[in-house]
């Protein structure tokens, strides 16, 4: 007999493992299935590229960004751990991208509308510099242009 917080855990494993099966089941059929979001998938994708590129650029060549954006090349970790945080962040957008997943696209929409809101703030209260706009500019207009893609792929497809 198993002491009961043994089964206690091993109960919950189960039911994790259960969790992600089903996430990734739900995945494979909505990348399976017959409805296809081609104009989603562009605008993921190509974010996701630009995430990848973004991100490169800051884990391999911060010191000769940093300056462009008003900040001092100080060799500082952060901005190189950044770039992997990024990097990282990429393959989520590409790999959904190519799999069509349209959950993912639409949780996407919210995140990166905030990111104009967020930079405005940092910049009104002088916390970044005005080069900094740029960064959530390009995230929303990429929301934007996912927002649309989705609206035109239901159109569409219905």
């Amino acid at each position: 007999m198993s002491p009961p917080i043994t089964h206690f855990i091993a109960e919950q494993s189960n039911v994790l493992t259960v969790w992600h099966c089903s996430i990734l089941e739900g995945m494979l059929m909505e990348a399976r299935s017959s409805q296809r979001f081609p104009v989603t998938q562009r605008s993921i994708t190509f974010f996701g590229a630009y995430v990848a590129l973004m991100g490169t650029i800051l884990l391999l060549f911060p010191n000769q960004v940093l300056p462009f954006f008003g900040l001092p090349a100080e060799g500082e970790v952060w901005i190189r751990l950044l770039g992997f945080v990024l990097t990282c962040s990429s393959v989520y957008y590409i790999g959904a991208g190519l799999l069509q997943w349209l959950p993912f696209a639409k949780w996407t929409i919210f995140t990166r509308l905030a990111a104009p809101l967020v930079v405005a703030a940092l910049i009104i209260t002088q916390n970044a510099p005005w080069h900094f706009a740029s960064f959530g500019i390009v995230d929303g207009l990429g929301a934007i242009w996912t927002w649309l893609a989705i609206r035109s792929d239901i159109r569409k497809a219905s």
